[in-house]
């Protein structure tokens, strides 16, 4: 990912461009091939380049139109370039090849707001008008590309980073607790809020304007439900899954440099990989190279008889890279870099590969993220089968979900699903929420909650009233929320620390979209199987032993040696936490002692709230480094 940053200073004095320089400074991993910035009355404009595709080889940014006075920054990457060449016609380009920031101006001009609806991609982006003294800012539906922003009645400053941000002298560096009180909780319900007081973030497909000193912040974009497909048999929805699923794949494959792809083994990534390598025999696009980590102490963990599989099946090598030993990092020094949380174990634990990738100088590496929440299935699927007259189909579903809930709980499920398109959409929230609604761990203070308004926090949870169908509701919840968006931001940080751009062809909005529009039983199969849509079209894509596998790599282990490590104890007195009275230090370190006293006899997944642990640690680590930097 590239780097942006702005300051719109609403008296018309012009930034200086040092404070600029110094923003970008923050984080030289985002502009490899190059920093540029630019100052004029009332505006400062900052880009770091990462030329991760082929057109942004010797491009300058920011861009100005001399005729029209505007300027963009853009990151990011444009999926529709044929396209919005069409809309655009004939014009005397400045750019050659045409960029993608050149595009989203040149749309921009044409069509104002209304050009957000044409672009699908990866992006976030500023354009500065200078004679209507008017900043656009938007980012993508899914919210892959990052948009941090601070406003006051002086000024407005964006940027692609916490970190950069946190550069401006004028940036305050004060704890938001109520974005600390979802983080102990365990659910990020917030797409905006961050740790740090009056520190935002722009939501996913959403624009911003600054205008006359004031901050409008508008949707541009809902997922809506889609009319259902209808095929006769499971082959038919298979070839339309390949032919969705290969065009997000391909347009991913655009890449200056080499293309990594992340091959775990599991369903998901070893479907991305197969697409790949079909794609590329088909000399629709350029080889990619693979990278797996292995496991070899950790036997729940590793995958490696299934990455095997499916270099056999395909003739290739996977560099593989090899975690005997979880070390973990020190967390102050982590979080005194980034400023922000110390990433969780089942992150760091890519460093070795990430860097392996970043040394064949791949600039772009394909991950299976977004497959669970699109395919993975819900028990909703009563209503698909009896619409469709599956009524045998119908009967073994309820007996064995009979099995595994019990006839209240399941009784009660397909009551729901049958009854949920007749649910006033008032009511869907409600009910949506409260199914939804995280389970609290023991030690977080009831005082603290209440302080932060947690419960009045949650009733905010985009949570997908607007689906008539509850399967779907599932589907766009875990695709679409505070908790998804978190995450994504939290891989963007990670891989750009290697000069990497992470893309996610799951997330490409025409196969979510598509996975919206299936029956249900396409997503968990009526034998109970996950995926189904994905398994049926595997039969070109996977190894069989990957195709019909029902297991998952569970890396729960990973937080458990975290936990084990001295620099994660070093923190077991919670002496930050305890001291803002946020928990009950006696309780959270009980819970710490357990872990550690019974992890040898314990599966890691049988603890509750481990990750939530986790993050305490790793929130008394960053309130340490926050209160150093006040104190110093």
């Amino acid at each position: 990912m590239s780097g942006i940053c702005g300051i719109v200073l609403h008296d018309g004095r012009t930034p200086q461009a040092e404070i600029l320089h110094r923003m970008l400074s923050a984080t030289p991993h985002r502009g490899p091939d190059g920093t540029h910035v630019f100052t004029g009355e009332g505006i400062g404009l900052g880009h770091q380049l990462l030329v991760a595709v082929p057109e942004a080889a010797g491009e300058h940014q920011p861009l100005r139109n001399p005729e029209t006075a505007c300027s963009i920054v853009f990151d990011g990457r444009l999926d529709n370039r044929d396209e919005l060449l069409t809309v655009l016609g004939k014009l005397p380009f400045y750019t050659y090849p045409v960029t993608d920031a050149e595009l989203v101006l040149r749309l921009y001009e044409k069509k104002r707001e209304a050009c957000l609806g044409l672009l699908m991609g990866d992006f976030a982006f500023a354009i500065w008008d200078r004679r209507g003294k008017r900043l656009f800012c938007a980012r993508d539906i899914f919210g892959i590309c990052p948009f941090y922003y601070y406003g006051n009645n002086r000024a407005f400053i964006f940027t692609s980073s916490l970190r950069q941000l946190l550069e401006h002298p004028d940036v305050p560096r004060e704890t938001d607790t109520g974005m600390a009180g979802e983080y102990l909780a365990g659910t990020v319900i917030s797409k905006t809020g961050t740790l740090y007081k009056n520190i935002h973030r722009l939501p996913p497909a959403h624009y911003l304007i600054v205008e006359n000193g004031n901050i409008a912040v508008k949707r541009y974009f809902l997922l809506e439900p889609q009319e259902k497909l209808r095929y006769r048999n499971d082959g038919q929805y298979a070839e339309h899954f390949l032919e969705v699923f290969g065009r997000a794949v391909s347009d991913r494959l655009r890449c200056s440099g080499t293309v990594g792809v992340y091959l775990s083994g599991g369903l998901d990534s070893s479907t991305i990989l197969g697409m790949s390598e079909v794609l590329a025999r088909r000399g629709s696009s350029k080889n990619t190279e693979a990278f797996s980590l292995v496991f070899p102490n950790y036997s729940d963990c590793d995958e490696s008889v299934y990455i095997k599989c499916v270099e056999e099946r395909w003739q290739l090598h996977s560099h593989k890279t090899a975690i005997a030993n979880y070390v973990q990092s020190d967390l102050r020094e982590e979080a005194r870099y980034s400023l922000e949380l110390p990433v969780q174990p089942n992150l760091a634990m890519d460093a070795p590969m990430m860097q392996a990738a970043a040394d064949r100088g791949v600039k772009a590496m394909l991950s299976g993220i977004g497959g669970d929440a699109l395919f993975f299935g819900s028990r909703y699927l009563y209503r698909d089968l009896l619409r469709a007259l599956q009524l045998s189909s119908l009967c073994s579903v309820f007996r064995r979900n009979l099995k595994a809930r019990g006839w209240m709980s399941e009784l009660k499920g397909m009551a729901a699903d049958l009854s949920w398109p007749l649910v006033p959409r008032d009511l869907r929230s409600k009910l949506l929420l409260r199914k939804n609604h995280p389970v609290l761990p023991p030690w977080l203070s009831a005082e603290f909650v209440r302080a932060v308004a947690y419960e009045e926090r949650w009733r905010q949870a985009d949570v997908g009233e607007q689906f008539a169908q509850l399967a779907d509701a599932e589907l766009y919840y875990w695709a679409a929320s505070g908790a998804e968006t978190d995450a994504l931001e939290l891989n963007n940080r990670y891989s750009a620390a290697w000069g990497i751009e992470e893309r996610y062809p799951f997330l490409d909005i025409r196969l979510v979209q598509f996975a919206l529009a299936l029956p249900e039983q396409q997503r968990l199969g009526v034998q109970g199987e996950t995926r189904h849509v994905l398994r049926e079209a595997g039969r070109v894509l996977l190894p069989d032993k990957v195709r019909v596998r029902g297991d998952k790599a569970e890396f729960s282990r990973l937080c458990v040696e975290a936990l084990r490590s001295p620099a994660a104890q070093a923190r077991m007195n919670f002496n930050y936490l305890g001291a803002l009275q946020w928990v009950s230090v006696s309780e959270l370190t009980g819970h710490y002692r357990h872990v550690l006293a019974t992890c040898q006899e314990k599966k890691p997944q049988e603890y509750r709230h481990l990750y939530v642990l986790w993050t305490a640690v790793a929130l008394d680590a960053w309130l340490e480094v926050l209160n150093d930097m006040k104190t110093g």
